[in-house]
């Protein structure tokens, strides 16, 4: 019964060292991933905020292009149209139509 009794005492003793290092591996690998979900945070904002300036600088460019080609008014158009419809003749006259 005593040899019973001391290989119980071994093996608790086994199994309480082995339980405080898989908790220390358990402390180190919680505190690797919140460093880890911190960095993800870090590199995702910085990522968000290059995206967002990008955008931005180039918008002044398109608008002034936009607003170039809408400032073309109606009757400027007609205009253009009513030139490019015009057949010129070889005496100089021409025929709308």
């Amino acid at each position: 019964m005593d040899a019973d009794c001391q290989k119980l005492i071994d093996e608790n003793n086994r199994l309480r060292s082995e339980n405080a290092e898989l908790k220390a591996t358990v402390a180190r690998l919680t505190k690797q991933g919140e460093q880890r979900t911190k960095r993800i945070e870090r590199l995702t904002a910085a990522l968000e905020e290059a995206r967002r300036s990008g955008t931005h600088q180039a918008a002044p460019f398109r608008k002034k292009y936009e607003s170039r080609k809408l400032k073309k008014t109606w009757s400027q158009a007609g205009k253009s149209m009513r030139q490019a419809r015009q057949r010129s003749y070889s005496d100089g006259s021409t025929i709308t139509g």
